[in-house]
């Protein structure tokens, strides 16, 4: 199932986890405190990371049975401190998660902007979570709520929401989301997914580790060539600390396949790949191209018109 899950972003694999805990909470009477509270926080955490919005109706069914039971078998993870405190003696950090977990702003079913109120508790949830970041780095249901959170906070939107979103527009902010994804992997191990690999590949090119970036995009390209159709989909563009997209020129440097092109980037001194498919213009070597937004998916970075590159 790990494997699985970190070879492809679909809801399969993650319904395949939730069955054997939910079995046990449903049916075994023997556990301990701390034995129901690990097995609820996984529960929890697995739950909190399906998309509805990327859902086809069969998985969309089978995501909303699960979600009925484990409704039923979370019940009440309100900690008292007495609890807390066992857990994180056991050497658990299912305390740090529920706590986090409380604080944290609820994603919507459907797509929207964060409230004020959202944000609040975001940046609450992520500062709470790295003020103890040397006890839950380790713990990848942690780390993925820190991420959220922080992503939330810093961006104003729901991590993975919807497709040309915005990206973190301050160096400082880009490093600290690339350190928690850094985490992330490293608990993860096999299951971190194909998306968190993007994004990982995404931040490192923003903070100009470019060629890590990459070798990262094209191996990502080659796991998920047969089985991820919408990995060509642009998922975020450089954007301001206002959110909006922001503009770039260049010159193209040469083609480098079949209507497909590279053109540098003059206010970044890189190059990007550039579709002719997704421009209005005739393309060519030493043409200059003005006003286009860096968009990126699964290949790595690509340069696209700003009304190709809008919501």
């Amino acid at each position: 199932m790990q494997n699985a899950t970190g070879r492809v972003d679909t809801y399969f694999p993650l319904d395949i986890s939730l069955w054997l805990p939910l079995e046990i909470l449903e049916n075994c009477d023997l556990l301990t405190i701390e034995q129901e509270l690990e097995l609820k926080a996984d529960v929890a955490a697995t739950m909190d990371m399906v998309s509805e919005e990327s859902l086809d109706s069969t998985e969309l069914e089978l995501f909303n049975r699960q979600r009925l039971r484990a409704a039923n078998a979370l019940g009440s993870t309100d900690l008292g401190e007495d609890a807390f405190r066992a857990l994180d003696e056991a050497g658990s950090t299912a305390g740090y998660y529920f706590r986090a977990r409380q604080i944290a702003p609820e994603r919507p079913e459907m797509r929207s902007r964060l409230s004020e109120s959202d944000l609040r508790r975001a940046e609450n949830a992520a500062g709470y979570l790295l003020q103890h970041r040397d006890r839950v780095a380790d713990d990848p249901r942690c780390t993925r709520l820190l991420l959220n959170c922080f992503w939330a906070w810093k961006t104003g939107n729901w991590l993975f929401d919807g497709l040309n979103q915005p990206l973190p527009s301050i160096e400082e902010d880009r490093i600290r989301a690339l350190e928690i994804l850094l985490d992330l992997a490293h608990a993860s191990r096999d299951e971190f997914q194909p998306r968190l690999r993007y994004l990982r590949a995404v931040l490192k090119w923003l903070i100009g580790s470019e060629h890590e970036a990459l070798v990262d995009f094209r191996q990502l390209a080659r796991d998920t060539e047969y089985v991820e159709a919408k990995r060509v989909l642009p998922r975020h563009v450089i954007s301001d600390d206002q959110g909006n997209t922001v503009t770039f020129s260049g010159v193209v440097e040469r083609k480098i396949g079949e209507q497909r092109w590279a053109i540098k980037v003059r206010e970044l001194g890189r190059s990007v790949d550039l579709v002719a498919g997704r421009w209005h213009d005739d393309v060519d070597v030493g043409k200059e191209l003005r006003a286009f937004s860096i968009a990126f998916n699964y290949i790595g970075p690509i340069a696209s018109r700003p009304n190709l590159a809008s919501s």
